[in-house]
């Protein structure tokens, strides 16, 4: 049973609970207390008549008393106290300004006759403010990306009457959103929340979350409300049920091919709402259609086709995939979908030198054979001898043949019987612009410094390598991040493929990678891990070091020995494509991760100059952060970007320096207004469940603003306050022990006793 004690006209304390943890059993110090107790009567019983009976019970007293200190501090007692704190309750309304707002509150009616998510959204906020008493304090966001303030003059002010008719409500929305001055291409619900957190302080505090559910950015909303010290209650500004949609949801084509030569596009389509439904579906480029065909939706399955195209002309080539609009389509945004394709003049040169004849050498020669955009030759190297008759003006040194390849192989073993003049050569090919992909550690040891200028890392001698023994390589941050493991659709697709890859047979062979150069893969325990796969340029041109060997496992198809199927081909594609992009300078290098960036996607450029980039109308768009890891390397965010083309331009320094002449030096990418927002249009109700739930709310459908009033009206009116006093070491306890002695004692001293 709880005490209330009133210490003042205001504050009211309530006492709940007496706890006790003594530093001994209970038995054992009661004895000990009673002994002492009978212990001190015992002792001014002896003194008799010499002391006055008065005195003697005062005496006897102040030392039961101090006693009593003492017994307090051994039973450790603590004391829970409640006292309640009035404040003025805060309410947090945060209206989800997200692109996928967009859409129709129901998606089941055409969407040129309904009422999209962000006026249902904005209709619920100003009831709920109409709603809550004056005494709390109200504040009104609206998140995409980023939480942002809004001002409730300005909800006010784009109200619609639900009277209105459907051409005015549609003119609300659009002044709703002139009114924000922007909207968010991607949703980042759980960063929103750890925003509003941050905001509400120590005040107790409601968070309202106005949302179609949709979160496709930034920390687990979930996870965050859970952490949270106050409740989130949500309200779904959408409408379940089903809807009529064509989504294109992957095409699959080449990084790159030849002008004039036939290309295959695989498109991937969804028809919700559609199935058997015949429908066109074209590519274009610009104004041009270049590639037609037929396919029929199969519903929420995806259904295949297979098109073609052939490019004209070598460079960077954008183009479209689009269906035509359905009746009663939800959103017609996520009807096309761009990619972009970089078009070569003439096949690139493939020389593939070997040493031994392996399993890495078989599956390489396999990939490289199938390749139509390849002009491939394989050599045979033992003892200083070939069976290619081409290759033997390459092992005399003739420098001219060399450079005849786009690419040279260097395979387990090849390394140990190419000499020093034949390194030379090699040096030389990969400075003025070609490209050495070194594929195993053997014979790296003893190659001449030539050699070693050209590789992208620092080689230990060999006697330092260790045994050789299975390496659980893992994928770098940086490695991800590369064009060589680009391999997924997406960023989490592709951190998935690489999460777990079978093993490559080597040592410590790599003591360290050269400044500017990228460790793809490394290996070791943690904090003692060594490169194992690194890439770097060398003049003008570039290297692939791959210090292990059995890579070839990695062209398995079954998860437990080497991942998907393309892990193997894409590898070798991609350091083709990356090793044949040479560069007039260091800083051309520079350029976007991807040449068609989705909607909500991070621009970022990485190399080693500083970039500018521009929209269509020619204005400079400002980056988030730029970071240099080395003097060769610079990360620049300009983050996610409005759907359009834009251009670009790369500099020597910083800030704009020396411009580099030629094509490689500027450039353009496009942002698609497809993006992850569209990829599903049904509302999600489950995670705002999630959320609610987590934080100790609610959730509540857009009809249900007064249940939600009435919810959060008691809420945060009364905080209680719960603390511990800990009386056995509180200073009021020493004080009154060291009182009660030091009063025995004058008293004692008074009377003449000792």
């Amino acid at each position: 049973m709880s005490s209330s004690l009133v210490l003042s006209p205001i504050v009211l304390l309530s006492v709940k609970r007496l706890a006790f943890s003594p530093v001994s059993s209970w038995s054992l110090l009661i004895a000990l207390v009673l002994l002492l107790a009978v212990f001190f009567v015992l002792l001014y019983a002896r003194k008799g008549s010499r002391i006055n009976p008065r005195l003697r019970g005062i005496l006897v007293g102040l030392r039961i008393a101090a006693l009593v200190c003492v017994v307090l501090a051994l039973f450790q007692p603590v004391l829970n106290v409640e006292s309640p704190q009035e404040h003025r309750p805060k309410v947090l309304v945060l209206i989800d300004g997200s692109a996928s707002m967009r859409l129709p509150f129901d998606l089941s009616v055409p969407s040129d006759s309904a009422r999209s998510r962000e006026t249902v959204a904005e209709s619920v906020a100003r009831d709920l403010l109409k709603q809550l008493p004056r005494k709390f304090e109200s504040s009104l966001f609206v998140f995409s990306d980023s939480l942002r303030p809004l001002e409730k003059k300005t909800l006010e002010s784009v109200s619609t009457p639900e009277s209105a008719s459907v051409t005015e409500k549609a003119k609300g929305a659009a002044g709703s959103v002139a009114a924000r001055q922007s909207i968010g291409t991607r949703t980042a619900l759980g960063e929103a929340l750890e925003q509003a957190s941050s905001r509400a302080k120590e005040a107790p505090a409601a968070i309202v979350v106005i949302s179609d559910g949709a979160s496709t950015f930034g920390p687990d909303p979930t996870s965050v409300a859970k952490a949270m010290a106050f409740p989130v209650y949500t309200v779904l500004s959408a409408k379940e049920g089903g809807h009529r949609d064509i989504e294109i949801t992957e095409i699959l084509h080449p990084l790159s091919d030849y002008a004039g030569t036939e290309m295959p596009i695989l498109v991937r389509v969804r028809g919700y709402g559609l199935e058997n439904l015949n429908v066109p579906i074209a590519i274009s480029e610009g104004e041009n259609v270049v590639s037609r065909g037929m396919l029929k939706l199969a519903g929420p399955a995806e259904t295949e086709v297979l098109l073609s195209l052939k490019p004209g002309s070598p460079g960077l080539h954008f183009y479209k995939v689009s269906v035509p609009i359905a009746k009663g389509e939800a959103s017609s945004v996520n009807n096309s979908s761009l990619f972009a394709v970089r078009v070569l003049s003439e096949k690139l040169r493939v020389l593939c030198l070997e040493g031994e004849l392996t399993w890495d050498f078989e599956f390489l020669k396999r990939q490289l054979e199938s390749d139509p955009r390849l002009d491939v030759t394989f050599a045979f190297l033992s003892a200083g001898k070939t069976k290619v008759p081409v290759l033997a003006n390459l092992v005399a040194s003739a420098s001219a043949n060399v450079g005849r390849s786009s690419v040279i192989f260097l395979c387990d073993g090849a390394a140990r019987y190419i000499d020093a003049n034949t390194w030379r050569s090699l040096e030389s090919f990969v400075s003025s612009g070609g490209g050495l992909f070194v594929l195993g550690a053997e014979g790296l040891g003893g190659i001449s410094e030539s050699g070693r200028r050209a590789l992208p890392a620092q080689i230990l001698r060999p006697e330092a390598w260790g045994p050789q023994q299975y390496l659980n390589c893992r994928i770098t941050f940086a490695g991800l991040n590369h064009p060589i493991c680009d391999i997924g659709i997406d960023e989490a697709s592709n951190a998935s493929i690489w999460k777990d890859v079978s093993p490559l047979l080597g040592s410590h062979v790599i003591e360290a990678a050269k400044p500017g150069v990228t460790v793809l893969f490394e290996a070791g325990p943690e904090g003692k891990s060594f490169p194992v796969i690194a890439a770097g340029s060398y003049g003008r041109g570039k290297a692939v070091l791959v210090a292990a060997s059995g890579i070839w496992r990695w062209g398995f198809s079954l998860p437990g020995v080497g991942g998907p199927e393309m892990l193997f081909s894409g590898f070798v594609s991609n350091s083709i494509a990356w090793l044949t992009e040479t560069a007039k300078d260091n800083v051309a290098d520079t350029r976007p991760q991807s040449w068609v960036f989705q909607n909500g996607d991070d621009v970022v450029f990485s190399g080693s100059g500083s970039v500018e980039v521009s929209d269509g109308t020619g204005r400079s768009v400002e980056p988030l952060y730029s970071k240099r890891t080395g003097a060769d390397s610079l990360t620049v965010d300009f983050g996610a970007l409005r759907p359009g083309t834009y251009k670009y331009r790369v500099s020597a320094g910083p800030g704009g320096g020396r411009t580099v002449p030629g094509p490689a030096a500027a450039g353009s990418f496009v942002v698609d207004s497809n993006g992850p927002e569209y990829r599903n249009l049904y509302p999600d109700p489950r995670l705002l469940t999630y959320v609610s739930e987590a934080s100790g709310g609610k959730s509540f459908g857009s009809d249900q603003v007064s249940a939600l009033a009435r919810e959060i009206k008691t809420y945060g009116e009364k905080t209680i306050v719960e603390r511990q006093v800990r009386l056995w070491n509180h200073p009021l306890l020493f004080s009154l022990f060291a009182a009660f002695v030091a009063i025995e004692w004058w008293l004692r001293r008074r009377s003449g006793l000792p």
